[in-house]
């Protein structure tokens, strides 16, 4: 098993778990059990990659970047992201 697979997508606004159904013939379909959130497994884990990549930049450029720059805000992030886990952000 790869390290891809093995990461957790969870909700970027509740930090749930997401839950997967597959209809029969469609795409892998995630979606958080407490909000309702979803999207395809493909681009759930296209916008998880995303926020993981925000994340490790900010903290590369956090004393080079203006501080009133608003937030971003990811529908799906990565289960390893204790950041954002710590700090509850949505």
């Amino acid at each position: 098993m790869s390290f891809e697979e093995k990461q957790l997508i969870l909700c970027g606004r509740c930090r749930r778990p997401v839950e997967l159904s597959a209809p029969s013939g469609q795409a892998t379909i995630v979606s958080c059990p407490t909000c309702g959130q979803s999207d395809t497994l493909e681009e759930a884990r296209r916008e998880a990659a995303q926020h993981t990549a925000h994340r490790v930049l900010s903290a590369m450029l956090s004393g080079l970047r203006a501080k009133d720059q608003p937030e971003l805000y990811f529908r799906f992030v990565e289960s390893g992201d204790r950041q954002a886990d710590s700090r509850g952000e949505a």
